[in-house]
């Protein structure tokens, strides 16, 4: 009931989108969750499609999770109340996001890991080789799960099948990593180095804390914290069970070091946590009681929530609530406003792909330096645009501006007649570091090539294509002009030519990343370098 009635939340539009285009992998995620999404659009449309596999998924992972938790001591009461009082299995059972198989195949891996250390077989390395692979291609925290569970068992390196474990999961996802060189690491770039960066925070740290106490059910969550790391295991699953949880949450919480940190992004360490909580609780008549007495509450509230979202009235005032209402009608107002004329979003792929669910009708998210790149720089939907008469949408007020009164709120524009973009075009640097003196002019070359269809850099009197220097500490730019124009009008696909040009250094001393890109009329300068290979060191 809950899937069909709510509507899709920005992201899951996003992934729908990755499911109307078939592929071994995408900028932010590998392709598990496209390939359930169009499954299950396949049986049924509209959001029950969307999510129809989600929901198989998740009753799949708590039956295996009941059976994990079951071998050791039978309290379906308290198997029932703990998983209930995790917002994961509420959310996780109608919300299509790449966590839903991890969380699945995280379980399934302990599950026949367990037979494995029960006999080294072929048949359980198979299995276990199909398992990880499928868990890469859900979501690349599972590799966390493998490298914790290598560190608490390194015998394992002593076993013949674990190096056929080894080389199957590597034929078997040898597809997708064929599919991040040939789009030069987009995924590795991004998670690794793109999305953090920025002056760290004491907030960060505490809000991740926070998050994930929420998420274990609040008070009942500390609860099961605490059961969790008081749990003395008894064999080498349950150690293995031990480093999965303490290191996962550890790990994002170092993380909190570098930048901000997503709340889910520890899902894989909800499987050891309540595994290791149960078999705690369940010998703890005590503490069970309080942890009963904490968590009913929560599991009232949950359900209460999941049921206003449905039959109440639409909460506006919180982001992710504001995401599931009227966006259908505020889709068709943006529509009616385009008179037929393209429509484009700049930096944000989720309204991109929320307006194309709800019209049908292709749309594009054009991102600049103050965002970042998504998935839709690697499809050929930007080619269908070009040269057409396009609405743009902005993500910021202006006094020239035209507005647009929706349902879900203003949003405003303005009309380009000749609609060009170069989000195929890829522009690098003669060197990967530059050291200068503040106030000095760097004279160097830039390779300029073009990965998509042929471009032409002048389209119109109306629209100028200039190149454009970014600066940027820790996040923060600091520098964002004008450096030039281009030396030629066209680049054919495939094509590549390398132009001379100077770099003024007008920031104090200190060491930047930088990025050189294109800059189209006024329009904000693109993503056409990239951040991470480009480093200046400004000097005294």
């Amino acid at each position: 009931m809950q899937a069909y009635a709510t509507g899709l939340l920005h992201d899951e539009a996003y992934y729908w989108m990755y499911s109307q285009n078939p592929d071994w992998g995408y900028f932010d995620h590998p392709p598990a969750i496209a390939i359930l999404i169009w499954l299950g659009t396949s049986f049924f449309s509209g959001d029950f499609g969307v999510r129809f596999f989600i929901i198989i998924c998740n009753i799949i992972t708590l039956w295996f999770l009941w059976k994990l938790c079951s071998e050791k001591i039978k309290q379906p009461k308290l198997f029932i109340i703990l998983t209930l009082s995790l917002i994961y299995v509420h959310a996780g059972g109608f919300i299509a996001t790449p966590d839903v198989p991890l969380l699945l195949f995280t379980v399934l891996f302990f599950f026949y890991y367990k037979d494995y250390l029960a006999a080294y077989d072929i048949k359980n390395a198979c299995i276990l080789a199909f398992i990880i692979a499928a868990g890469l291609y859900s979501k690349y925290h599972f590799a966390a799960i493998i490298f914790l569970t290598i560190l608490s068992n390194l015998n394992l390196v002593t076993k013949r099948s674990f190096w056929l474990i080894v080389i199957l999961t590597a034929i078997l996802y040898l597809p997708h990593i064929l599919w991040q060189v040939d789009h030069n690491y987009p995924s590795v770039k991004y998670h690794i180095s793109e999305r953090f960066g920025s002056v760290y925070k004491i907030s960060q740290t505490t809000d991740y804390i926070f998050s994930q106490i929420l998420l274990a059910g609040a008070f009942s969550g500390i609860i099961l914290f605490y059961s969790a790391i008081r749990y003395k295991t008894k064999s080498t699953f349950e150690k293995t069970l031990k480093y999965n949880f303490a290191g996962i949450f550890l790990v994002f919480l170092l993380a909190t070091l570098k930048g901000r940190t997503e709340a889910n992004w520890t899902a894989a360490g909800i499987i050891p946590l309540i595994i290791l909580s149960y078999y705690y609780l369940a010998d703890n008549s005590k503490l069970v009681r309080l942890f009963l007495i904490s968590a009913i509450p929560a599991v009232i509230i949950l359900f209460f929530c999941r049921f206003y979202i449905i039959f109440g009235h639409p909460v506006y005032d919180i982001s992710l609530l504001k995401q599931v209402y009227d966006w259908d009608i505020w889709a068709k107002q943006v529509q009616e406003a385009a008179s037929g004329k393209s429509v484009i979003f700049v930096d944000s792929y989720q309204k991109a792909s929320k307006y194309t669910w709800f019209t049908g009708e292709a749309s594009y998210s054009l991102n600049n330096v103050y965002y970042h790149r998504s998935q839709y720089e690697y499809w050929d939907i930007e080619k269908t645009f070009q040269g057409k008469d396009a609405i743009i949408i902005m993500n910021f007020p202006a006094n020239e501006f035209q507005k647009i009164n929706t349902k879900i709120g203003e949003e405003n524009y303005y009309i380009i007649p000749d609609f060009h973009s170069y989000d195929k075009v890829h522009i690098k640097p003669e060197f990967k570091k530059y050291n200068a003196n503040e106030g000095d002019t760097i004279q160097t070359k830039i390779t300029i090539s073009n990965n998509g269809y042929a471009v032409n850099f002048k389209p119109s009197s109306q629209t100028s294509v200039m190149l454009n220097l970014v600066l940027q500490k820790k996040g923060k730019i600091f520098y964002n002009n004008v450096i030039g124009s281009l030396d030629t009008d066209d680049l054919g696909r495939g094509e590549t030519y390398v132009q001379e040009i100077k770099l003024p250094i007008e920031v104090e001393k200190g060491f930047y990343e930088m990025i050189i890109s294109l800059k189209i009329g006024n329009l904000g300068a693109g993503l056409q370098g990239d951040y991470v290979l480009n480093k200046c060191q400004l000097k005294n």
